[in-house]
């Protein structure tokens, strides 16, 4: 069923779906932001996710358990964006360690009594993303030691 459709949307064209796209970004903040993230460069996408972390974290404003299950939906976003808006590894590890730090505000912020919030984090450790996760850590722990792709002669990198 979803290739079908799939197909039929290619088969509508691009200037069509852009309209399409565009007219549901006007109503829907979702949309809109997808709409951002795709069109934006890396750099702007860095900005704009540092911008939301930055909002999260000083919303002051509760989130009750009717509130939280789109409140997850928001957190998912913000993980795809940066899934796919970030080519640099090392900003992509500040980034989510940066996601992680802010855990304890959206917590305290929130009733997850349907740990929908709690699952959006959960998910993001799981195998799929945890290989991203740890794919980051390596690179950021031994990009140090390379230049331009050839390990310095550190003492470190011999040991390796």
């Amino acid at each position: 069923m979803a290739d079908l459709r799939k197909q039929k949307l290619i088969d509508l064209g691009a200037d069509a779906l852009a309209d399409a796209f565009l007219n549901l970004a006007m109503h829907s903040d979702e949309a809109d932001d997808l709409t951002k993230q795709l069109i934006a460069t890396p750099k702007e996408n860095v900005r704009q996710f540092k911008k939301k972390l930055s909002s999260l974290k000083r919303r002051k404003r509760f989130i009750g358990w009717r509130e939280s299950v789109a409140f997850s939906r928001k957190l998912k976003m913000l993980l795809q964006e940066l899934k796919s808006g970030v080519d640099d590894p090392l900003i992509g590890l500040e980034l989510v360690v940066a996601f992680y730090e802010a855990d304890k505000a959206v917590f305290e912020m929130c009733d997850d009594s349907s740990s929908s919030i709690g699952d959006v984090l959960a998910e993001a450790m799981e195998a799929e993303n945890s290989h991203l996760v740890t794919s980051l850590i390596t690179v950021a722990c031994l990009s140090p030691f390379w230049n331009v792709g050839t390990p310095k002669h550190t003492p470190m990198v011999s040991a390796i």
